[in-house]
C-alpha cells in the first residue's frame, strides 16, 4: 500500500466484499477497480499488485479483531463469559465468509500473503497468550497447563477450517470456524452452556 487515501480505502473496501465473497485467487483487478468505481491506473497508483490489496484487507480484518478483542480483555465480565463472548467475536468476524476465501488465506501460496499471515498471526497468538496468562494468573485456567502448547494447538486448529472431510460436516465455513473454537474453548461440554 503507497498512501492511506480515500481512494486507497475505496480499494480496500471493494476488496474485501469480493475476496470474503469469492476468494482471493478468483478475483481480478479489474472486478475490484469496478467494484470501487476507479480505473485500473488508480489502483496502480495506490497498490503493486492484488497481493497488497488481499494484505491491507487482512490487516484491516485483524485491527478489527484485535480492538474488540481488547475490549473484551478490558471488561469486568467473568472469565467464561469472556470466553462465550470470544466465540460470539469469531461468529460475528467470519459472517458469510466464503470457503474460497479460507481456502486462499489458509493455504498461504503466495509469498505477500504469507508473510502478512504470519505477522498477523503472531501478533494474535501474543494478544491471546497475554490473556490465557492473564486468566491463569486468576485461577480461572489450569495453572499447569502449558501456553506455548496452547497456542501451537490453536494455531493447528485454524488450519483445520480448510481440511476438505471437516468441512464436508458443515454448510458453511462460518459454522465450522464456530465450531471448531466452541471444541477449542469449551470441549465437549453441554451445548446449553456455550453460545
Amino acid at each position: 500500500m503507497k498512501n492511506n487515501s480515500p481512494k486507497t480505502k475505496d480499494i480496500l473496501a471493494a476488496a474485501k466484499k469480493l475476496f470474503w465473497k469469492h476468494g482471493v485467487k478468483r478475483v481480478t483487478v479489474e472486478e475490484i477497480c469496478r467494484e470501487a468505481g476507479c480505473s485500473k491506473m488508480t489502483f496502480y497508483r495506490q497498490f503493486n499488485n492484488k497481493s497488497e490489496v488481499a494484505a491491507g484487507v487482512l490487516e484491516i480484518l485483524s485491527n478489527e479483531g484485535q480492538a474488540s478483542f481488547k475490549a473484551l480483555r478490558e471488561t469486568d465480565l467473568p472469565f467464561h463469559q469472556k470466553l462465550l463472548d470470544i466465540v460470539k467475536l469469531k461468529n460475528e468476524s467470519s459472517k458469510e465468509i466464503s470457503r474460497e476465501f479460507v481456502e486462499d488465506i489458509l493455504r498461504e501460496e503466495d509469498p505477500i500473503l504469507m508473510a502478512k499471515m504470519d505477522e498477523l498471526r503472531k501478533k494474535g497468538q501474543d494478544e491471546f497468550k497475554a490473556f490465557l496468562a492473564e486468566a491463569q494468573n486468576h485461577g480461572h485456567i489450569d495453572t499447569d497447563l502449558n501456553l506455548d502448547f496452547v497456542m501451537t494447538f490453536t494455531d493447528k486448529i485454524s488450519h483445520l477450517a480448510i481440511d476438505p472431510m471437516l468441512q464436508s460436516h458443515f454448510e458453511t465455513p462460518e459454522k465450522l470456524i464456530k465450531a471448531l473454537t466452541q471444541i477449542f474453548l469449551f470441549g465437549i461440554e453441554s451445548k446449553k452452556n456455550t453460545p
